[in-house]
C-alpha cells in the first residue's frame, strides 16, 4: 500500500487547538516576576509610548506632549489649525491610570536629580502638557522612578537628556 503523506485538516486544527489553549494561559497566568515586575512592566509601557511618540513626531510634523495627572499620564497633540494642545484619545495613546501600587517620581532633568521631586506634574484643569517631543526628535529632558507604594526595593529609571533616546540608566 502507499505511504500517506501529510497531515489531515482535523490534525492540523487541533495542534493549532492546543497552541492556543497554551498561548491563552500564559496570557491569563501573571507575571511571575513577582512585585518588581509590575514596575518593569509599567517603565517598558511608558518608555516605549515614549519612542512612539517622538516617532511620530517626526513622520507627521506635529508636536506631541506628554502630562502627568498624579495617577497616570495624558498624552497631548499640537492642532495647527485651533493653534492649541489637543487631548489625544487614540487605542495607545489615551489617558492612562499606573495600577494602585505603583508610584513614579519626577526628578525633573536627567542632570538635575534632588531628593526633592520637582513639582511638574499638571492639575486635570492644565491644558498644556509638560514634556514635549519635538519634530526635530527633541523631548523636554527628565528623569522618573517608578517604585512601589510601599516597597521602595523595587524601583526602574527611565530617563532623557532631551536628544538620546529614552533609556535606563
Amino acid at each position: 500500500m502507499g505511504c500517506q503523506q501529510g497531515f489531515t485538516l482535523l490534525e492540523l486544527l487541533v495542534v493549532l487547538l492546543i497552541i492556543g489553549i497554551v498561548v491563552g494561559v500564559a496570557m491569563i497566568v501573571p507575571s511571575a516576576g513577582g512585585p518588581g515586575q509590575t514596575v518593569k512592566d509599567e517603565a517598558l509601557r511608558l518608555q516605549t509610548l515614549m519612542e512612539q511618540a517622538r516617532d511620530r513626531a517626526l513622520l507627521e510634523n506635529t508636536e506631541m506632549g506628554l502630562s502627568m495627572t498624579g495617577n497616570g499620564y495624558r498624552w497631548w497633540i499640537w492642532s495647527r489649525d485651533e493653534d492649541k494642545w489637543r487631548l489625544l484619545n487614540e487605542q495607545s495613546f489615551r489617558e492612562y491610570r499606573f495600577p494602585d501600587n505603583v508610584v513614579l517620581t519626577n526628578y525633573g532633568d536627567s542632570s538635575a536629580v534632588t531628593d526633592a521631586p520637582e513639582q511638574k506634574w499638571q492639575d486635570l484643569d492644565n491644558e498644556k502638557p509638560a514634556w514635549i517631543f519635538s519634530t526635530d526628535t527633541q523631548v523636554t529632558p527628565f528623569r522618573f522612578e517608578f517604585t512601589l507604594r510601599d516597597d521602595h526595593r523595587y524601583s526602574v529609571i527611565l530617563e532623557s537628556d532631551g536628544v538620546g533616546p529614552v533609556q535606563t540608566p
